[in-house]
């Protein structure tokens, strides 16, 4: 398929999907910044949205004008996710290895896609802890926050794993701040939703939790690890023979 048979419909950021329009009037609307690279198109060609960014022939403009300042920043949300997300982009998740097709399509009714620039916080220390985020891309960084020293890195989130799990089963607050390191792409599904899922989908939701449980037992035990080695290196530090 050409460029000249292509065609495109966008979600904006009223949440109203606009077209089908051409590749050239696609390119109007980046010139003109009424999209950028985080902006939901459906391709005709792939048959399946993407973000703007790596759109077959607007990826250098939207490039071009991202270094010019035109790139947005912050966090956005894209509305309910079955718009934009398949069962398929979810098999690289380690917690949802060997779940039905229907099943991965139902926890995805149940999320929001979110997207968000490098540098922008997705949650912050303290913040209500009310929901939970699958990362389908980019990374993302657990920091511990301080004002009279530099920022503790507790660990570090990639594409295929989840975040904010505590939300879970705490529903107090945030533990610490999580970052964004590059441009990122979230599943964001609240605790309103994971609720109903236990009621009108209790295995699914049984295997999910089961999968969240494990991942939160394996990071208690990495900061664990992490604490100890601190205070190792603390004492170390303390106790070592001064030469004067």
């Amino acid at each position: 398929m050409n460029d000249q048979q292509r065609t495109f419909k966008v979600w904006a950021s009223d949440q109203q999907v606009y077209g089908p329009i051409s590749l050239q009037t696609l390119e109007v609307w980046a010139e003109e910044r009424r999209i950028d690279g985080q902006t939901w198109v459906f391709s005709s060609d792939s048959q399946k949205w993407l973000q703007a960014s790596k759109v077959e022939g607007l990826s250098e403009l939207l490039n071009k004008e991202s270094t010019t300042g035109a790139e947005a920043t912050g966090i956005i949300s894209h509305g309910h996710a079955s718009e934009f997300v398949r069962a398929d982009d979810l098999r690289s998740f380690d917690a949802l290895v060997g779940m039905e097709k229907n099943d991965l399509e139902t926890l995805i009714s149940c999320c929001e896609v979110v997207t968000m620039c490098s540098g922008n916080h997705l949650c912050h220390k303290s913040d209500p802890a009310d929901c939970m985020f699958f990362i389908i891309e980019g990374q993302l960084k657990i920091v511990m926050p301080s004002e009279i020293a530099e920022e503790e890195v507790l660990g570090h989130i990639f594409e295929g794993q989840f975040v904010g799990e505590m939300s879970i089963f705490s529903q107090g607050e945030r533990s610490a701040d999580v970052v964004a390191i590059t441009n990122a792409t979230l599943l964001k599904i609240d605790t309103t939703h994971l609720y109903a899922m236990i009621d009108n989908h209790p295995n699914l939701a049984a295997r999910l939790l089961l999968s969240v449980g494990r991942t939160l037992t394996q990071r208690i035990v990495q900061m664990n690890d992490h604490q100890v080695q601190t205070k190792k290196a603390d004492f170390i530090w303390i106790t070592r023979p001064f030469h004067w």
